[in-house]
């Protein structure tokens, strides 16, 4: 009898049906493809080349993929009749679903942290800190990938009914641990490139649009520490706390993807859109400030008293050499930015 079978705690139908899942992830697929193409052709046409951060971006796409479509089999298990659901095939299912849930929102970070070493990594703390975050990252998605892989895998247990309590209780504690860490991570990489930008010398306007492109740091904020509040609900076991969870990890990994495209996005703005703002009749005030700039060969100039011109943007990164300090700024190529 169904009522006797330990799958069917779990295997219900949910809220969120499985067409409208795989209608709102497949936007978001979509949205962060389209975002991704945009950054890569920006900074290919901006620098001559990609660089390690975009190939990231490239790479955390094919895991949201991944993950979108061991999360759509998810929902249509949630969704099926419970006696064609066996515990192993559910289990099984689960390990796959963390493993890629994992993938997709440790891989979405990535990106933005090598983005930031390249920006801002003449500074040194700033530096360490991505480093440690992205060593510290990954353990923690591989240790609670171990946890709940070998909980829930049906290879090493016997799949019974206590089984499945066990992997459920599991899963729970992996994905909120996986959650706290994704959420730490996030406003760490939100406050790190702050002091920097508050201390450039360079026009307020400026200012405001780097600053602005960096704080959409907080949509990832948001979008991870409502996972985090969805993931620890799966304590109740109920299939409406799962479908909840695995919705919300898919948009917090999608989030956070299109967040990491951000900086691109505001090159694309502000180098390749110059005429359709003049269409729309938004730019009149911003040329007069650029030609401002221009003319009076404005500077940008740390406190370390690294000066750039405000119509350029020059990347810069550490040297070392024999003679001069360890860390000196070589400008590595100059473009058109701001």
């Amino acid at each position: 009898m169904a009522s006797m079978n330990p799958v069917a705690a779990i295997v219900q139908p949910t809220a969120v049906k499985p067409a409208a899942y795989v209608g709102l992830a497949s936007a978001l697929c979509v949205l962060s493809a389209g975002l991704v193409s945009l950054r890569c052709w920006t900074n290919f046409n901006h620098m001559g080349k990609l660089h390690v951060d975009d190939y990231l971006s490239v790479l955390a796409f094919l895991f949201l993929i991944w993950n979108t479509v061991a999360f759509a089999l998810l929902f249509e298990m949630l969704n099926s009749n419970p006696d064609d659901v066996t515990i192993t095939h559910l289990t099984r299912l689960v390990a796959v679903g963390i493993a890629s849930g994992n993938g997709a929102i440790y891989s979405a970070k990535l990106p933005l942290l090598f983005m930031l070493m390249r920006t801002f990594g003449i500074k040194k703390w700033l530096r360490w800190t991505c480093l440690f975050l992205i060593i510290f990252g990954t353990l923690g998605g591989v240790i609670s990938l171990l946890y709940a892989g070998i909980a829930c895998s049906p290879n090493l247990h016997e799949p019974t009914a206590p089984f499945l309590v066990s992997c459920v209780d599991a899963l729970t504690d992996a994905t909120v641990a996986r959650g706290s860490l994704s959420l730490a991570i996030d406003v760490i990489v939100f406050i790190l490139p702050l002091p920097i930008i508050v201390n450039l010398k360079m026009p307020l306007r400026k200012k405001i649009g780097l600053a602005f492109a960096f704080a959409t740091g907080l949509l990832a904020i948001a979008a991870s520490a409502l996972c985090l509040y969805f993931q620890e609900a799966q304590s109740g076991g109920s299939s409406n706390n799962f479908a909840n969870a695995l919705l919300v990890s898919t948009v917090e990994s999608s989030v956070v993807l299109m967040v990491s495209c951000t900086p691109g996005i505001h090159l694309f703005w502000t180098k390749y859109m110059g005429s359709l703002r003049t269409r729309l009749g938004i730019t009149t005030t911003l040329n007069k400030s650029k030609l401002s700039d221009s003319n009076m060969g404005g500077t940008v100039t740390s406190k370390d008293g690294i000066q750039v011109r405000t119509d350029q943007y020059v990347e810069l990164e550490d040297r070392a050499g024999l003679v001069k300090p360890t860390y000196e700024a070589r400008a590595l190529s100059v473009k058109q930015y701001v």
